[in-house]
């Protein structure tokens, strides 16, 4: 279909997730997701809601492609997520203009 042939320099998806379990499989996703989309570079943002404090973090071996936000609220609308999706959609495009990192601090993944 169209969407895969998705050519566009840099593609963010964004998962939503009530629980921090599922942080144990996004490398798989998002590797799934680079393999699908080959001509772009791929970001996965992950936020974890009902968690106990908020951080922004970008998962270390993933050179800055997963990116993880945790808060403790959750949103039925979806208007509480502006704010780190803006961050995770700077961080994206600022890594690809210096080639590396962005404005997610790096974390590896237990400390997450």
């Amino acid at each position: 279909s169209r969407f895969y042939e998705n050519g566009a320099p840099k593609l963010l998806f964004i998962r939503s997730m009530n629980s921090s379990s599922e942080l144990m499989s996004s490398q798989v996703l998002l590797r799934v997701l680079q393999s699908l989309f080959p001509k772009s570079r791929v970001y996965l943002l992950l936020i974890a809601v009902c968690q106990p404090g908020t951080q922004s973090v970008a998962v270390d071996g993933t050179s800055g492609r997963l990116l993880v936000h945790c808060t403790p609220q959750w949103s039925v609308d979806g208007l509480l997520f502006a704010e780190p999706i803006r961050a995770a959609y700077a961080h994206a495009a600022e890594s690809m203009r210096v080639g590396h990192g962005g404005s997610f601090p790096s974390r590896p993944m237990h400390e997450v």
